[in-house]
């Protein structure tokens, strides 16, 4: 289960999302779409706690939750097998 209800979250004065309510139930599938600057990478640092500053609350149901990045995010001057380590 996933219950979002943010009601502001804003980077410098400028309101990125507000008055987002959904839910969603175990086993559901979500795609989130929408065009440059609207919110999306916001909204998932959101839900995996990677940004706590917003008003509002998400509850996630679960223990932990896995994130895939867009942008590369391997440490170069580890290995594969550290990198990985990293996480646990």
């Amino acid at each position: 289960m996933l219950s979002i209800d943010i009601q502001s979250k804003e980077y410098s004065g400028k309101k990125i999302l507000q008055n987002l309510r959904f839910r969603l139930e175990e086993g559901t599938f979500l795609s989130i779409i929408g065009p440059s600057g609207c919110g999306k990478t916001t909204l998932l640092k959101l839900i995996s706690s990677l940004d706590s500053d917003f008003e509002g609350s998400i509850e996630t149901g679960a223990d932990s939750i896995g994130m895939m990045f867009q942008e590369p995010r391997l440490l170069p001057w580890l290995t594969v097998r550290e990198n990985i380590a990293v996480v646990d």
